[in-house]
């Protein structure tokens, strides 16, 4: 606990020694770090500048293009996939439906063997 009293203490008296001697200095600093920004803000300004007439160029000019090239990618992709998955689609249609149509007609002979029955008929 003495310890960190007195590495406080040294941190207290090193950081006041040398705030004094820097406030002597410290308009110096100012200046110097204003004519950096005066030197560099229409450096940057002009970088800003030239970014944006670069993106509104690309967004005039260019995005309906790229955005035409997407659609088109996209569009074959799914042709593409369509094909790959048509033959499936339609044998598992074509077992679908003969299933059914042979539910339909064991349903429809028992039927005929029922009304037969209570017809009288033989068959």
């Amino acid at each position: 606990m003495a310890l960190s009293k007195i590495a406080f203490s040294f941190v207290l008296i090193f950081a006041a020694f040398n705030v004094a001697t820097f406030l002597p200095n410290i308009q110096n600093v100012l200046a110097q770090m204003r004519n950096v920004l005066h030197s560099w803000m229409p450096a940057v300004v002009d970088m800003i500048e030239e970014i944006v007439l670069i993106i509104h160029k690309y967004c005039s000019e260019r995005l309906l293009e790229d955005i035409k090239r997407g659609m088109t990618i996209f569009i074959d992709l799914a042709r593409n996939v369509l094909a790959l998955v048509q033959p499936a689609v339609k044998s598992l249609s074509e077992v679908i439906t003969d299933g059914l149509v042979a539910l339909h007609n064991n349903g429809m002979g028992y039927t005929d063997e029922i009304l037969q029955q209570v017809l009288g008929i033989d068959g």
